[in-house]
């Protein structure tokens, strides 16, 4: 079923101090002004610039508060990323939303985990929340047990690891920066996705993951999955620099981009390389002409905040994207100054 997202700034502060009532009556009002009803309301993400875990663990308690409110008993999937927002001084709330009134939704919990579930026909599709774990500082122990609730999570539902179509890891940002050779931590993840996803499930092509750095500590895993009657719905896509997933039913693609920058250009080339790599690549892909290639959602990756400004006015003029997130990360190619995951329709 087709998604599209909406956004909301709120105050930063009103997230941190737990102004729930001020904060969920915003969003109500949001919400009913934008005609969307929560029943469609798939996942909610909240984007926010903290630098502590116990300033995660306050949010993370403060939105569910705040969702109770809008949502009641029944939580829609959420995550939460804590790094700087580049886009506002404010905190960014992402709705995702389905907006075919035939397909049920359904806000579900697995050991008191929300997520979501969205059911057509045959065909159903899970969103998760965030997979937060953060077990004694050690980053391979926390990543596998966050794969490990993934699993357990899929088969739940009655679905595997073969039906995912995007992964999302957030690492604390102190292992890329604080470890000698900064690769090792990237690497860890990579190498449990590799042990938990077999690749002949995807036809020897593993899912879009998307790798950045928050600072809440351990890792936080979130994913989409989806089937219909017992196959996945997507087609997996790996090219040099960008992996994507393409579901063709719903005229719909997931992608995000990876090793392929020039290591001696600037910003301003990096960022004409990711883009003509990404339309180019989604087109062929899709059989499909540029011009017909519509961005619901695009997030940015910057190391430097000092690149925004090029990067802003380059990829509006270039994409026409319906939502724009700019995020401060580190990236897990050293020399690369941009990465771009997201969304798009055709």
């Amino acid at each position: 079923m087709k998604l599209s997202f909406q956004s909301i700034i709120i105050d930063t502060q009103q997230v941190l101090i737990g102004k729930t009532d001020s904060l969920s009556k915003t969003i109500s009002t949001f919400l009913k002004d934008n005609t969307i009803d929560t029943k469609q309301i798939a996942k909610v993400d909240l984007f926010v610039d903290i630098n502590n875990k116990e300033d995660f663990l306050n949010t993370d308690s403060n939105l569910q508060e705040v969702l109770s409110k809008v949502f009641g008993k029944q939580l829609p999937a959420y995550n939460i990323t804590t790094c700087k927002n580049l886009t506002s001084s404010g905190t960014i709330l992402l709705f995702t939303i389905c907006n075919d009134k035939s397909c049920e939704i359904e806000h579900k919990e697995f050991q008191k985990f929300p997520y979501t579930l969205c059911s057509k026909e045959q065909s159903k599709t899970l969103l998760s929340g965030g997979i937060h774990f953060d077990e004694d500082n050690d980053l391979l122990r926390s990543t596998q047990m966050a794969f490990d609730f993934a699993e357990q999570l899929l088969d739940h539902e009655e679905m595997h690891f073969g039906h995912v179509d995007f992964l999302n890891a957030q690492i604390e940002k102190s292992f890329v920066t604080q470890t000698s050779n900064d690769s090792n931590s990237w690497r860890t993840v990579e190498q449990i996705k590799e042990l938990y996803l077999d690749p002949e499930l995807f036809n020897q092509n593993l899912p879009p993951l998307n790798l950045s750095t928050v600072n809440n500590g351990g890792i936080t895993l979130s994913f989409s999955a989806a089937v219909k009657d017992t196959f996945p719905i997507h087609q997996v896509k790996t090219n040099p620099g960008i992996s994507s997933s393409i579901a063709k039913e719903w005229q719909q693609a997931k992608f995000s981009t990876n090793k392929m920058v020039n290591e001696n250009s600037n910003i301003i080339s990096q960022i004409k390389e990711i883009l003509n790599l990404i339309k180019e690549t989604l087109s062929r892909d899709t059989g499909l002409g540029i011009s017909q290639l519509k961005f619901d959602l695009l997030r940015i990756y910057l190391p430097n905040e000092v690149d925004f400004a090029d990067a802003e006015m380059i990829i509006k003029q270039q994409c026409g994207a319906n939502q724009y997130i700019f995020l401060q990360s580190e990236l897990q190619q050293s020399e690369a100054l941009i990465a771009i995951d997201g969304q798009v329709s055709f």
